[in-house]
């Protein structure tokens, strides 16, 4: 481009933002507009941020007091996307302990949102009024607590606040803690040229990189709570100075330990939100709580607040280092000594007394379904009818291993099995936050085909909720497996000499999937057997017969090898047949003969034992409606088909 053209273009620029200028100040501010609805009590601004913060008051209903967020200048563009990516991250991360979120828009080309308005004062005020000292112990775990389940509940919406600090955290009136301020929010792993946050809270990891993690809020945390001990506001060398600094008396000794390892590693403490504040909370009942409340009713603490005396670790706080190892190194030489030899009885009494699975007990039988995989039992029914002339030692010991065999991959999978657990759960999550992801992207379309005024923020709402969505979805750590190992990533360990890793690689593969195979050859068999049986003995409970043949029929099938479908089918048709019997005596519709005649084989064939007892109580049935009810119609038939057949030897008079 020349400089002739440069010069052309430049003028063009500024020509368009003076027409725009022009258009936008011949159209009512957002200020008027308010104005007629309501009556401003407090206007605040942010130049920094270029957003402007308006105190209402309903003009038809005084009582109710919103708060309405805007951007300073018109015309802004920047301002205006910072402010809609505010409004959406703030809807998405909608949480009892954030402040409450109530509509997003725009007025004459103005966005803005409104919130609710929380009436008391922030955490920086009452910092401020109690300088000369710190909160006490109970108040700040119990404020970090509710703070936590609210960062908890962000981070799984795949956002990070990034802002946490004493004056965007609210104490209402009524002691309610509120969660402010999302203008500095990004979503996990997002990338801003800019940073926005405060340098004393801030984590130097997210200064430095300007990526946002969920770690970053913990550290914010670590550090406010810090403060909030010593009642003091942080600088922005507090990192540096809580890494070289001695606990302060008024900090019990297990939550220093927390902020310290937080502080000191910023991206890997390994702590959640939830997690530190969970350290918090196991109050000591040696820490001195005369310090500055911080909240008038403490209600519904005491469920998560947990009182415990000062540990040996706390007693040992003043002890020389070298007396603090010889007495730590005696105590670790012991433990390792008293867990090898319990260790070993509990493997030898393992080894000797397999636990067998759980029983099913059903009309006073017990049923004990075993775990053997079905496909042993195919494998031996095919080998041997192909090899005749096998022994059937031979055929002993093939199943002596398989059950050796067995038991090890059972020992695998009772290990491995709370991870797979976790696994499952996580793959129906993600299932259904794709579903969502979907419907969202559908919304996004039609949207985008209708071309309607206003519908950018929709848009805006929908492409924010969707990228949290993916995000969570990104972060879970079940997606990237540690023991994983590809012939590549082998090969070059091996060639660094890296064997110890390469062979934990390996092992832990092979265990997690024969820990797998073992749940898909046995387990999943184990506990479909044991719900089928649940499933038969609750369908002959509603004397649901017909349903009951056809779900143990069908399970037959699959599991031919199962003795315990096959007494539970035994115990079907004995019930079906009484039953039948029992119901031809009431019923005004003639029982075809066969079926009578079925319904007692089955009787006789599956319950022997109950024959003379079922016969009784027909005859006696039969005797005592003699003179009423089996006179003529489908009753006396009946009567006399199940006498013919059942009770061959015994006459009544119709």
């Amino acid at each position: 481009m020349s400089a002739i053209d440069g010069v052309i273009h430049r003028a063009l620029i500024k020509k368009k933002k003076r027409q725009k200028a022009l258009e936008l100040a011949s159209k009512p501010s957002l200020e008027e507009s308010l104005r007629a609805r309501f009556v401003i009590l407090e206007t605040m601004t942010k130049p920094g941020r270029g957003t402007v913060v308006y105190k209402l008051a309903d003009k038809d209903d005084p009582n109710q007091v919103l708060c309405c967020k805007s951007i300073l200048e018109r015309g802004n563009e920047a301002a205006e996307n910072a402010l809609l990516s505010e409004a959406t991250k703030l809807e998405v991360c909608q949480h009892p302990n954030v402040v409450k979120f109530i509509k997003v828009g725009h007025e004459f080309t103005t966005p803005y949102f409104f919130m609710e308005w929380v009436s008391g004062e922030n955490l920086a005020q009452k910092v401020n009024r109690h300088s000369n000292g710190g909160f006490r112990a109970d108040h700040i775990a119990w404020l970090i607590y509710q703070l936590a389940g609210a960062l908890d509940y962000a981070h799984t919406q795949g956002v990070c606040h990034l802002d946490i600090k004493p004056s965007n955290v609210l104490i209402g009136a009524d002691d309610a803690v509120r969660m402010v301020d999302f203008g500095a929010a990004q979503y996990v792993g997002e990338s801003n040229e800019y940073v926005e946050a405060s340098l004393s809270y801030a984590s130097p990891d997210y200064i430095r990189t300007g990526i946002g993690q969920p770690e970053d809020d913990v550290y914010s945390l670590a550090v406010m709570t810090y403060c909030l001990f010593l009642g003091v506001a942080a600088s922005a060398d507090i990192g540096m100075v809580i890494q070289g600094q001695k606990r302060p008396v008024v900090i019990p000794p297990h939550a220093w330990k927390a902020i310290k390892a937080v502080i000191t590693k910023p991206r890997y403490h390994g702590y959640s939100p939830i997690q530190f504040a969970q350290v918090l909370g196991q109050i000591d009942t040696d820490t001195p709580l005369s310090n500055a409340p911080i909240f008038n009713n403490m209600r519904n603490a005491d469920l998560v607040l947990s009182k415990k005396k000062a540990d040996v670790f706390s007693a040992i706080d003043g002890w020389k280092s070298l007396e603090i190892t010889l007495i730590g190194a005696t105590l670790v030489l012991v433990a390792f000594l008293v867990i090898r030899n319990v260790f070993s009885f509990a493997f030898e009494l393992n080894s000797s007394a397999p636990v067998k699975p759980a029983s099913f007990t059903y009309d006073g039988q017990v049923f004990q379904p075993d775990d053997t995989s079905w496909f042993t039992y195919q494998f031996l029914n095919e080998f041997t009818s192909e090899t005749p002339e096998l022994s059937k030692t031979a055929i002993s010991v093939v199943e002596a291993y398989d059950r050796k065999k067995s038991e090890r991959e059972k020992q695998l999978y009772q290990q491995l099995n709370p991870v797979f657990e976790d696994e499952r759960q996580a793959d129906m999550t993600r299932r259904e936050e794709l579903n969502a992801v979907k419907n969202e992207l559908i919304t996004i379309r039609r949207l985008m085909q209708g071309g309607q005024a206003g519908d950018s923020v929709h848009i805006e709402k929908q492409l924010s909720s969707a990228q949290a969505r993916v995000n969570a979805l990104l972060q879970n750590e079940s997606l990237y497996s540690e023991n994983a190992v590809t012939p590549e990533e082998a090969l070059n360990l091996l060639e660094v000499g890296d064997v110890v890793f390469a062979r934990k690689a390996f092992e832990s593969a092979w265990q997690k999937a024969t820990a797998h195979a073992y749940y898909y050859a046995h387990e999943v068999r184990y506990q479909t057997v044991v719900k089928v049986l649940a499933r038969v003995a609750s369908l002959m409970d509603e004397t649901k017969f017909k349903d009951a043949s056809s779900l143990i029929e069908n399970a037959q099938e699959v599991f031919p090898e199962s003795e315990e479908i096959r007494q539970m089918g035994a115990l079907l048709y004995a019930r079906r047949g009484e039953y039948i019997l029992q119901q031809s005596l009431h019923s005004d519709l003639v029982v075809d003969k066969s079926i009578i005649q079925q319904a007692y084989q089955d009787v006789k064939t599956f319950a022997p034992e109950r024959l003379e007892q079922v016969k009784a109580q027909l005859k006696e049935e039969i005797a005592q409606g003699s003179e009423s009810r089996f006179k003529a119609g489908a009753l006396s038939i009946n009567a006399k088909n199940v006498t013919s057949i059942v009770l061959p030897d015994w006459e009544w008079e119709a």
